[in-house]
């Protein structure tokens, strides 16, 4: 399966499952959760390091990444980017990956981007949980 594929079906799991989502429906934290908003904004600043690897340049400054940056504790609502902004990040950033990857043969670096493919398949099942969580009918049934 390529990477363009993954990546893409990661990104239509993670549209379906914050589709209906308002922000602050996105800030809602359960048991010490990470939120909705957080995990899209880490999947963008992973998606960053996916760039890099790719040669392409990164779409968030150092204060996003700082925010949304993998371990962080007590992450600070007030400091949240706006989901339809990062929705609109995660759209352009899709429309990127999509371009440099439809013909991609590098395999030197494929296992790389294959972990950060899986990385983000993962925070996509999150983002369903945590949509039933706050009350919202399941995505995907």
């Amino acid at each position: 399966m390529s990477l363009n594929i993954i990546f893409g079906m990661s990104f239509n799991t993670c549209q379906m499952n914050l589709e209906g989502i308002t922000h602050d429906e996105s800030l809602v934290s359960l048991n010490g959760t990470n939120c909705i908003n957080w995990i899209l904004g880490h999947i963008l600043i992973s998606r960053d390091e996916v760039f890099a690897i790719l040669g392409l340049k990164g779409m968030c400054d150092e204060k996003m990444k700082e925010i949304y940056k993998r371990g962080i504790k007590n992450f600070d609502i007030h400091n949240a980017i706006d989901l339809n902004v990062l929705l609109e990040m995660f759209k352009d950033s899709q429309k990127m990956l999509d371009e440099k990857l439809k013909n991609y043969t590098d395999k030197e670096i494929y296992g790389n981007l294959l972990r950060f493919a899986f990385h983000e398949s993962y925070h996509s099942g999150q983002l369903g949980i945590l949509r039933r969580l706050i009350g919202k009918k399941g995505a995907i049934e």
